[in-house]
């Protein structure tokens, strides 16, 4: 997700929302609000339209009552967990129609009961050494009701939905805006999954996502977790 200007950039996570708002005066970029409001319930793909609406709406109005918004430019993140995650191997001499006809076969005979022509797809290309006859593709999908439902949000509140990113990715920009020209791991705890990205610079080496399952206390410590494929 891009650094701009003037523009409200709100996380999603399973339990809350997670808004940041920056505007630019006189050459000078401002910090006008940061806030956090959790969800009455756990935000579920797989909740009704109405009621996905509804807890969204709920947690934006106590945000907007302690500090209304200055701008209504909207970028979004979204939580992994909303995301179909897959890697395939791809024959470099494909051309751009073969290539997303070849992702589309893939994801239907990894996910076979999803309807492909219902989701979006976001591809990227993984650094792959030169040596290798194919190249890496990592690519994830997202139910097309889900964005639809996020940009009723948007129209309902008055906002411009400018482009929706997952919350990984979307971070990364942040770490990349001072550093382009370093290596290293962003690894994201985000609800019950945690992922991590190896870079090669900006180039992306290596993904994995991974769900794991929390024990509490009464007290609200962790007990014990574990991960799980």
């Amino acid at each position: 997700m891009p650094i701009l200007t003037n523009q409200v950039g709100i996380n999603i996570a399973k339990h809350a929302m997670q808004l940041v708002e920056i505007s630019q005066k006189e050459n000078k970029i401002y910090l006008e609000n940061v806030d956090e409001e959790f969800f009455d319930e756990a935000l579920e793909a797989n909740l009704k339209e109405t009621k996905f609406i509804h807890i969204l709406q709920n947690a934006y109005n106590e945000i907007v009552l302690r500090n209304p918004l200055k701008t209504t430019n909207v970028l979004l993140s979204l939580p992994l967990s909303f995301f179909k995650t897959f890697e395939i191997p791809v024959d470099k001499n494909l051309t751009k129609n073969d290539l997303n006809d070849y992702t589309l076969w893939e994801f239907s005979k990894l996910f076979p009961v999803e309807n492909k022509s219902e989701f979006y797809f976001q591809k990227i290309f993984l650094e792959t050494p030169d040596y290798l006859s194919y190249k890496r593709e990592l690519v994830f999908a997202i139910n097309k009701d889900l964005l639809k439902r996020f940009y009723k949000f948007c129209v309902r509140n008055n906002l411009q939905l400018k482009a929706a990113d997952i919350s990984h990715i979307a971070s990364n920009s942040i770490l990349f805006y001072n550093n382009k020209k370093s290596n290293g791991i962003s690894v994201l705890i985000e609800d019950t999954k945690i992922s991590a990205m190896v870079f090669n610079q900006t180039n992306l080496v290596f993904f994995k996502n991974k769900k794991f399952k929390c024990y509490f206390r009464s007290s609200n410590i962790y007990k014990r977790y574990s991960f799980r494929n």
